[in-house]
């Protein structure tokens, strides 16, 4: 499976259409589905766009194909790693773990900010 056809099953998996995904990335019409006649590779700059727009896409998944579409179900794993004040010390695996699982939250939570910032300003943008 390609990285196109990847993001395709995620965009059908969140309901969202081609034209709406080449709106939300800034994206021409059209490109999603010629990509996807041609089996076209994305360019970097299109993949980095992809994925800070639709922050809960994992880029592992979209890249390589591995690992869970969706970041939550990826988050979801992490969270059963707990950090357990007797046994968790700084320095160790489990504190490592931690600290990624929580600056993971953190990058998420910014990407969306971002993409709803992002999203309002076009709103407005069309309403002048």
């Amino acid at each position: 499976m390609t990285t196109i056809e990847r993001f395709k099953e995620y965009l059908n998996k969140k309901g969202i259409t081609n034209a709406r995904a080449e709106k939300d990335c800034g994206f021409s019409n059209g490109l999603i589905g010629n990509a996807l006649k041609s089996k076209a590779a994305l360019g970097s700059d299109k993949l980095e766009k992809i994925l800070t727009v639709y922050a809960d896409l994992s880029a592992e998944y979209l890249l390589r194909g591995t690992g869970s579409i969706f970041l939550s179900d990826v988050d979801e794993l992490l969270n059963k790693q707990t950090l357990d004040s007797t046994t968790c010390r700084e320095g160790s695996v489990e504190w490592y773990k931690h600290l990624l699982k929580e600056l993971s939250k953190i990058n998420m939570v910014k990407a969306k900010a971002e993409a709803m910032e992002k999203e309002l300003y076009a709103k407005i943008a069309e309403k002048i």
